[in-house]
């Protein structure tokens, strides 16, 4: 990992550094969000010269504006609610932005805002198993309880953090988070206790 870049020794120890540096941090963002009071606008970015840029790069872009949880709108357009810190990617130009469309109908159309509660329903049944098992049988439990928590982890930073009046009514961001943060608790306790016996 040290000679691919992702850690850095420091003094005794070591640190991650560059593309998992960066996971960390969103995953541990992800789990404590900061929202803030919806005013009805939505922050618009809109790729300058695409045209020009090496196929990659394009990728790239695309991928670091779905990190920062915009929908593309249009080819090239990519927008969300302004209830959030945004990153704003200096290849594009950012702007506030009041869409005609039905703001709940436009949510569903580019966040699908309902097919993610319905994953995090599951994933919180699949949570609660995978520490019933961890606490039963910590041995058989530890590999699909590692299974089950990175699943929920890549969901909990995929929720698009839309405000309340665009989201289904019960939505499970809280609970899943919740969820995830006793698995992960009684995870590493077994993972301690594991490692240990392997020893």
């Amino acid at each position: 990992m040290t000679a691919a870049g992702d850690l850095r020794r420091v003094g005794a120890d070591y640190e991650l550094v560059g593309g998992l540096a960066r996971r960390q941090e969103e995953q541990a963002a992800s789990l404590t969000p900061v929202m803030q009071r919806w005013d009805g606008t939505w922050r618009m970015a809109i790729a300058i010269g695409r045209d020009a840029r090496p196929a990659p790069v394009r990728v790239e872009m695309r991928g670091t504006l779905r990190r920062a949880r915009l929908a593309e709108w249009r080819e090239g357009v990519w927008i969300r609610p302004r209830n959030i810190e945004t990153i704003e990617d200096p290849r594009c130009a950012w702007l506030d932005a009041w869409p005609d469309d039905d703001p709940g109908a436009l949510a569903a159309r580019l966040f699908a805002p309902a097919r993610w509660s319905r994953s995090a329903m599951g994933l919180i049944a699949r949570l609660d198993r995978a520490t019933a098992q961890l606490e039963a049988d910590p041995a058989v439990g530890i590999a699909p309880a590692f299974v089950a928590g990175a699943a929920a982890l890549r969901h909990i930073r995929a929720d698009p953090l839309l405000p309340p009046a665009l989201l289904p009514t019960d939505w499970p961001g809280l609970e899943l988070r919740r969820a995830y943060v006793a698995y992960e608790r009684r995870f590493h306790t077994a993972a301690r206790a594991w490692f240990r016996g392997a020893g």
